[in-house]
C-alpha cells in the first residue's frame, strides 16, 4: 500500500491506496484503487474504540483497505483491470480478513465476535459468466483459467470455518449466515419501456423512448407507474408523489393488473422464455416501521433475467430487452427470494425447520439471555438453557 496525504490549509488527511501498472511503453497507464482512510490516522472514526483500526494494522504488520466496498468490482466491470488483477487483489483482501479473524478469536475479552466476508458475493457477481457457455460474455480461454473462481472462494470459506471450529470452546455458539444465493444474469428487461408499451408510463411529446436517465423525460401527468432500482416499481400516487395521478383506492387493482401482465411476459427472442417468476405486492411482503418506503411492486425475475442496467437509473431505452454485455454476470437483487435462499449453519441443533434471516437477531438475544424487542419479526433458532 502507498500512503498519501492531502492538505488544505491547516487540514491534513492521510490515506492509503494501491497502484497497478496497466501499460508501460510510449505511454504510461496505471490504475489507482479507491483511497482508503488510513487505519492508523483516519480522518473520521472507522472503529470503536477508535484505536482498534490501528491495532488491526499492527497485528497484520501492514496497512489494509478500509473502504466499505473493498473489492474492485467496478474496475473489472468497466474493464479497467483484468481478471488476474482482480483475483490477485481479492486474495490479498481475504488473507487480511482471515488473519484479522483468527487474531481476534485468540483474545478472551469479548462475548460476541462478528466477522464478515464478501468475497463469495463479489466473485459470483463477476465470474458467473465463466460458468455459463450461453452467457453473452462467456470466454472459453478465461473459463479455462478462472472458471473455478467461485468454487475456490467457497473452498476458502470452508477452510476458514474449519480454522474457527478448531479454536472454539465447547460452550461457544457458532452461526454462519448468508443473506442470499445467486443466479445468472444474461438478459435485462427495460421495465420502464414495458410500462410505456402497456400504457402505465408516458414520455413527453409522446416519445417512444428516452436516452436520458433518472426519468428525466417522463410525462407525469399521464404516468401511473415507473421503475428504478433492481426490480422495483412505484406508482405515481396522488398525495404521495408530487404530480401523482393514481388514487390510493386504485392501487390494489393496478397492482394486480401489472402483476398478471408481467407474469405472462415471454422473451420471443429466446424461445418464448419466461421472464418473470413472481411479482410481490408491497402489502404482502414488506412489513415493519419503514414499510412506507418500500416499492409498490417487487419483480422477481426468472433464471437468467434481471432489470436492465438502464432501468436501475430510470432509463427508457427503445427496445424491450437487452443482452447483458458486462462482466457483472451473476445477481440476486431482483431474483425470486423463494429460489434464492442463503444458508444457515450452526454448531447447535436448530429447532426451526425453516430458518430465516430475521431469526438471527432474536437468536443472539437468546444466547445472551436478553429479551428481544417486540418489533422483531423472527424467533430464536434454538432454545438456550437458563
Amino acid at each position: 500500500p502507498i500512503e498519501v496525504e492531502f492538505s488544505h490549509g491547516a487540514l491534513r488527511v492521510q490515506g492509503v491506496l494501491r497502484v497497478l501498472p496497466l501499460e508501460i511503453g510510449k505511454r504510461l497507464r496505471v490504475f489507482v484503487s479507491p483511497i482508503s482512510f488510513h487505519p492508523r490516522a483516519p480522518y473520521a472514526p472507522i472503529s470503536q474504540p477508535p484505536p482498534f483500526a490501528a491495532a488491526l494494522a499492527d497485528d497484520l504488520g501492514h496497512l489494509y483497505k478500509t473502504v466499505g466496498w473493498d473489492h474492485d468490482t467496478s474496475a473489472l466491470n468497466a474493464e479497467l483491470i483484468d481478471e488476474a488483477a482482480f483475483i490477485s487483489d481479492l486474495e490479498r483482501i481475504e488473507q487480511d480478513r482471515r488473519a484479522m479473524l483468527l487474531s481476534q478469536l485468540g483474545r478472551a475479552d469479548f462475548d460476541l465476535l462478528l466477522w464478515v466476508s464478501t468475497a463469495t458475493d463479489r466473485v459470483a457477481h463477476l465470474f458467473y459468466r465463466l460458468t455459463d457457455p450461453q452467457h453473452p460474455r462467456y470466454d472459453a480461454a478465461l473459463a479455462r483459467r478462472y472458471g473455478d473462481a467461485i468454487l475456490h472462494e467457497y473452498q476458502r470459506m470452508d477452510a476458514t470455518v474449519q480454522a474457527v471450529l478448531e479454536r472454539l470452546r465447547t460452550t461457544d455458539t457458532l452461526l454462519i449466515v448468508s443473506d442470499h444465493g445467486f443466479h445468472g444474469y444474461s438478459r435485462g428487461l427495460h421495465v420502464n419501456q414495458w410500462l410505456r408499451r402497456h400504457g402505465y408510463l408516458a414520455l413527453q411529446d409522446a416519445a417512444s423512448s428516452s436516452r436520458r436517465e433518472l426519468l428525466a423525460d417522463v410525462d407525469w401527468s399521464k404516468t401511473r407507474a415507473y421503475a428504478v432500482g433492481t426490480g422495483q416499481i412505484y406508482f405515481n400516487v396522488r398525495g404521495r408523489e408530487r404530480d401523482g395521478i393514481v388514487a390510493p383506492s386504485e392501487l390494489k387493482t393496478v397492482s394486480e393488473q401489472i402483476r398478471g401482465q408481467l407474469l405472462a411476459l415471454q422473451d420471443s427472442e429466446r424461445g418464448e422464455a419466461v421472464v418473470v417468476r413472481n411479482v410481490y405486492l408491497a402489502g404482502d411482503v414488506f412489513r415493519g416501521r419503514r414499510s412506507s418506503d418500500a416499492p409498490d411492486l417487487q419483480i422477481a425475475f426468472a433464471e437468467g433475467y434481471r432489470t436492465s442496467w438502464e432501468t436501475i437509473l430510470g432509463g427508457v431505452p427503445e427496445a424491450l430487452f437487452a443482452d447483458n454485455d458486462k462482466k457483472w454476470s451473476g445477481d440476486h437483487a431482483a431474483s425470486d427470494a423463494a429460489d434464492t435462499p442463503g444458508i444457515v449453519l450452526s454448531n447447535r441443533p436448530l429447532d426451526k425447520p425453516d430458518p430465516h434471516i430475521v431469526d438471527i437477531a432474536p437468536t443472539a438475544h437468546a444466547v445472551f439471555k436478553r429479551s428481544a424487542p417486540e418489533y422483531y419479526a423472527g424467533k430464536p433458532l434454538f432454545s438456550v438453557e437458563p
